[in-house]
């Protein structure tokens, strides 16, 4: 199988660097560009080298494992880069033999495929549904060009953006009231099964929170920072993030 190599992407990390040199904490812009910049081309090279029957085996595997009901929620591009991933770890496996063999690449692949969800339901279904109940200047900050005053673009919702739309802290607390009751509320008509309780909705958004720090911290930075990720870590990334979307409704 095809196997992503840093060294491919050799002009890519040097960029991120140089984009990074200097500052005193990490940019969530830059590693977020970086993450996207990375995954596409893998997805891209493994696509075109992928026969279909490969691909659709390999579609089959994931959808047992987060069961065909949350597969079918997911997005295509969520799915496709869920499924390079998962091509992408097991060519790797296959080859463990060579210790300095860098997985960075599966995680970047799963971080940018829950990224990709994220989105789907905190920017996009979130963002309607703030324009429709709730005047701009009760929005979360984190939401509003504050140039421009109007919704921050696409590209600027990452995933480090998560916990202060919510009103959270890394850990799930609660930080910002006013707009965490107003994410509770999007939750409960839109976000999450209407039949749950006000306890579990609660638990949920903490869970969601804790879920994408923990992607974010663990695994998508050190991707884009270290020289070399262990297999072990790819296969732990792969897993909880395969664990979590069971989760989703």
């Amino acid at each position: 199988g095809i196997i992503y190599q840093p060294e491919m992407d050799a002009e890519l990390r040097t960029e991120f660097l140089s984009k990074i040199e200097g500052a005193e904490e990490d940019s969530e812009q830059e590693i977020a560009w970086f993450e996207t910049s990375v995954a596409e081309r893998i997805r891209t090279i493994i696509g075109k080298c992928a026969s279909k029957n490969n691909y659709d085996r390999y579609e089959d595997i994931l959808k047992d494992c987060v069961t065909e009901k949350v597969w079918a929620m997911l997005d295509d591009a969520s799915k496709s880069f869920l499924i390079t991933a998962k091509m992408e770890y097991d060519s790797l496996h296959n080859r463990i033999r060579n210790q300095e063999l860098d997985c960075a690449s599966v995680c970047l692949l799963i971080s940018k495929a829950l990224d990709l969800e994220i989105s789907k339901r905190l920017y996009g279904k979130y963002a309607d549904y703030l324009k429709k109940n709730v005047s701009m200047d009760c929005w979360p900050k984190a939401l509003v060009d504050k140039k421009k005053n109007k919704l921050i673009e696409a590209n600027e919702f990452t995933l480090g953006t998560v916990r202060y739309v919510v009103g959270c802290d890394k850990e799930g607390k609660i930080v910002d009231v006013d707009s965490y009751q107003i994410f509770d509320m999007f939750a409960k008509t839109e976000l999450y099964l209407p039949d749950i309780s006000d306890e579990q909705r609660k638990l949920k958004i903490k869970d969601l929170v804790k879920t994408v720090e923990r992607v974010r911290t663990t695994y998508r930075n050190p991707a884009a920072h270290r020289n070399r990720i262990h297999i072990f870590l790819a296969k732990e990334c792969l897993e909880y993030v395969i664990e979590k979307n069971k989760k989703l409704t």
